[in-house]
């Protein structure tokens, strides 16, 4: 099954975009300050906030208002948003798909446009640079019903990173070094036609002895 965010050939102002997508989780309709240059749209300065989730709220760059686009055959009127993103160029959130009545299909990668005349858009599945990627929201809800999660963080090897062992654990390592031989064997012992034999004596105890430090010369002759 292919899998990925849906994204919509989109013209803005009689040009294609970089690319559109279409997303139920944000609120409103987005797009970067360089992108709407590029579109050659203007937009009107505006006091207002956006907040992430888990981040802090930022102030937006302006609104676009009653924005002419076009998405295959079907044209309307869209408010934007004008802010600051990374990844994306123009997004169309729920503000979109609840004014002009639309339903996202994944499974066939189409928009259904249920206006007063119904249309169907083609869209596509992508992958941003091949990168597997999670919203905050389906994080959470993944924790709430106790699933396997995992964090990867990335270290830059090139930087010392100074004392990596705590000195008590160091000094547990370093008061039992010689419970374990310097190196581990390469290769399995010789095979024998009875490797371990233990004679059983009827109705006997089972010896049971605690764990002991060898002496120094037991230990060397064991090393043998």
């Amino acid at each position: 099954m292919e899998r990925g965010l849906m994204y919509v050939d989109t013209w803005i102002n009689q040009k294609p975009t970089k690319s559109t997508m279409v997303d139920s989780g944000a609120t409103h309709n987005f797009t970067t300050e360089a992108e709407a240059k590029r579109l050659n749209l203007r937009w009107e300065k505006d006091a207002g906030r956006m907040k992430a989730v888990n981040s802090a709220a930022l102030p937006i760059i302006g609104l676009m208002k009653r924005t002419m686009i076009r998405l295959g055959g079907w044209s309307g009127l869209v408010d934007f948003v004008v802010v600051k993103m990374d990844d994306f160029y123009v997004v169309l959130g729920m503000e979109f798909l609840l004014e002009h009545q639309v339903i996202r299909m994944p499974l066939v990668k189409c928009l259904v446009i249920t206006g007063s005349t119904p249309l169907v858009v083609q869209t596509d599945l992508r992958q941003l640079d091949g990168l597997k990627m999670i919203s905050a929201m389906q994080l959470k809800k993944g924790l709430s019903r106790d699933e396997p999660t995992f964090m990867a963080i990335p270290l830059n090897s090139s930087e010392n990173s100074g004392e990596t062992i705590p000195k008590k654990i160091m000094h547990v390592l370093e008061k039992y070094r010689d419970a374990m031989p310097d190196s581990l064997p390469k290769s399995l012992p010789p095979w024998r036609m009875i490797d371990h034999e233990i004679e059983l004596v009827p109705w006997a105890k089972s010896p049971a002895k605690n764990a002991y430090r060898m002496v120094p010369p037991e230990l060397a002759e064991l090393w043998k």
